[in-house]
């Protein structure tokens, strides 16, 4: 199987899991985990956001297998910003896609961890490989792989709705193909 490296899609998947006090599940794969600068920025700018605030402090935490990346979309917000004007809305989701297109993230496949239902499309983010799956997924998987006790994922989702957070409940998980075999996010035997 084809293994992938993580990227989030936008803010959705960073609240849901920082409201569930569980960011750092997000190293249990032993994979890389990529943010692109305008997620990051997306994610953290609202000091009276709870959410961005435990976001914030796990960035500070300087997590080892998490990469930030720069990418020519959120350097162009910034200066946006910087001007004092607007970026545009969505592009933190846009930078992801320009990411993977200027090989700002390496080479693929790419898993796309993802709440809102059209960035469920693996079509969205180009021709690249893509193995999307949704943040309510990946709890499911990370237990179905025995890394979160029976019944956590169940846990964790009724922590964030109780956090008053309304996420996508859809359990989706979509594979992409590389070189005749299906991608795969979850563990395998003999993984470190």
């Amino acid at each position: 199987m084809a293994r992938v490296k993580l990227l989030l899609s936008d803010t959705g998947p960073l609240f849901t899991l920082a409201l569930a006090d569980a960011l750092d599940l997000l190293g249990l794969l032993s994979m890389p985990v990529i943010l692109t600068d305008e997620v990051v920025h997306e994610a953290t700018w609202n000091p009276q956001s709870e959410a961005a605030s435990r976001v914030r402090r796990w960035l500070d935490g300087k997590p080892p297998y998490l990469e930030v990346v720069a990418t020519e979309i959120g350097r162009m917000a910034a200066d946006l910003r910087h001007a004092g004007r607007n970026a545009p809305t969505d592009i933190g989701e846009e930078s992801v896609v320009n990411a993977i297109k200027t090989g700002s993230v390496g080479e693929g496949p790419y898993m796309i961890l993802f709440e809102e239902s059209r960035l469920a499309d693996p079509q969205f983010y180009g021709p690249r490989p893509v193995h999307v799956v949704s943040t309510r997924a990946f709890l499911v998987g990370l237990e179905r792989a025995g890394l979160l006790p029976s019944g956590e994922a169940d846990a964790l989702w009724r922590a964030v709705k109780t956090a008053k957070r309304n996420p996508n409940p859809a359990i989706i998980d979509i594979p992409s193909e590389v070189d005749g075999e299906e991608t795969s996010w979850t563990p395998v035997p003999g993984d470190a």
